[in-house]
């Protein structure tokens, strides 16, 4: 039997630990309370003492928004009211009446740890280098002649940044994770380069000049609750020719007979999303890349060479915050590879912790910010592109006075007075 804090509550059920406990007796939980659990079952119990039946609030609860500006807001009732204009944040988060703020450079995310402690997810990135490459030019006379290849400047090197500050792996909270992201990513670059690359060649070799992984978006509210969503790059290159030979014994330049050099690079971006359970692949797209530097694939690229799409799941359930999920389904399940994105190719559904759907979630791309809290049984407050929304029965309402609200999540809260008088 242990101690641990509530994180969402369904029915009959409530979130604590990363799991969904029972409820065993007559007490009201709800998010931010401290239970007792055997990790199977909660156990909370009022003695009714022959006293009154315990009267029961049917009214909405009161949920704290944070703006912009700085702004004290709180959602009750359909209504949005405006409070005291306090110090500007980038993001807030509140748990019971606990209430932190982060103003992280390259902050993703805010959460209340388990004592009330400000907990942030960082923006970090891993990257491998197998040096810088260029051609190599060399002519040695007589009946050797001149030779033509790849070289590479300096040795591999593994490189990690946090929010932007190149770290130590020490400083890093998910090097492992990326580095498991790039490394997947890689695998699909020379598996494609080894479609692309012409059969028969007797003498060629094949490399990995460049690999990474980053945190494009996510949440986290504890090791057994997180979810990230990551962006892998890499590039495999292709290089033939007659009389291929490393020179000067070194693995550090190849080299072939002047006229015969043949090479070819593919460069695969690669979206996948990292939970406590693993690494899922959502999608990807590759080009043939003949610059050798890693472009990340833009969505709005005009020039270079075109790119692919490449499907890796028709459909898949996405964690947010206190359990609830978006379930992303790819709609044309026929279509093969294509050049670009189109608007329609997937349809995203918010969903409650207990399956119910909420609503559809139009222009939603994996890793954006998306939050929901229950209102009314079948009416939910949805927070999705600094927006809010009141969602009844699958109908999203925009609320009226929302302008750019900086939550990381939405939760009620009972001393709500105190909130709207500021820090």
């Amino acid at each position: 039997m242990h101690r641990t804090r509530v994180t969402a509550v369904g029915n009959t059920k409530a979130q604590a630990d990363g799991k969904w406990l029972n409820i065993i007796g007559n007490k009201a939980i709800a998010v931010g309370d401290f239970i007792w659990t055997d990790g199977k079952c909660i156990y909370g119990n009022i003695s009714e003492g022959g006293g009154a039946a315990p009267v029961i609030n049917s009214s909405e609860p009161y949920v704290p928004i944070f703006m912009e500006d700085g702004t004290h807001c709180l959602y009750h009732n359909d209504k949005l009211k405006t409070g005291r204009k306090d110090a500007k944040h980038k993001l807030m988060a509140n748990r019971g009446s606990e209430v932190v703020f982060s103003d992280a450079y390259r902050g993703l995310d805010v959460s209340v740890g388990a004592s009330g402690e400000v907990q942030e997810l960082k923006y970090e990135r891993y990257s491998h280098r197998n040096g810088a490459l260029g051609y190599w030019f060399k002519d040695y006379g007589g009946s050797i002649g001149a030779k033509l290849g790849i070289y590479f400047e300096w040795e591999p090197q593994d490189h990690y940044w946090l929010a932007e500050t190149e770290t130590a792996f020490e400083q890093m909270k998910y090097a492992q994770v990326l580095q498991e992201g790039a490394k997947q990513t890689a695998e699909r670059a020379l598996l494609e380069l080894e479609k692309q690359a012409p059969s028969g060649e007797g003498e060629s070799m094949t490399v990995l000049p460049e690999k990474e992984c980053r945190i494009t978006g996510g949440w986290y509210e504890s090791e057994h609750d997180y979810c990230l969503f990551l962006e892998g790059n890499a590039q495999a290159l292709y290089m033939s020719g007659r009389n291929l030979g490393i020179y000067d014994d070194s693995e550090r330049c190849w080299q072939v007979d002047f006229g015969t050099l043949y090479s070819l690079a593919v460069e695969y971006l690669l979206e996948l999303v990292a939970t406590p359970e693993g690494i899922t692949v959502l999608r990807g797209r590759y080009n043939n890349n003949g610059s050798w530097r890693l472009t990340y694939l833009p969505l709005d690229e005009e020039y270079g060479e075109p790119y692919h799409f490449v499907d890796s799941i028709k459909s898949t359930d996405l964690r947010l915050p206190d359990g609830f999920k978006v379930t992303m389904s790819r709609n044309n399940k026929e279509r093969i590879e294509y050049m670009g994105y189109e608007p329609d190719s997937y349809s995203y559904e918010l969903k409650s912790p207990q399956g119910q759907k909420i609503c559809e979630i139009d222009g939603y791309e994996p890793g954006q910010r998306l939050l929901a809290c229950k209102l009314r049984p079948r009416t939910w407050l949805v927070a999705f592109d600094v927006k809010l929304y009141r969602v009844k029965n699958g109908e999203k309402k925009l609320i009226e006075g929302d302008y750019n609200h900086r939550n990381a999540r939405l939760r009620p809260m009972k001393d709500w007075k105190n909130w709207m008088k500021g820090e």
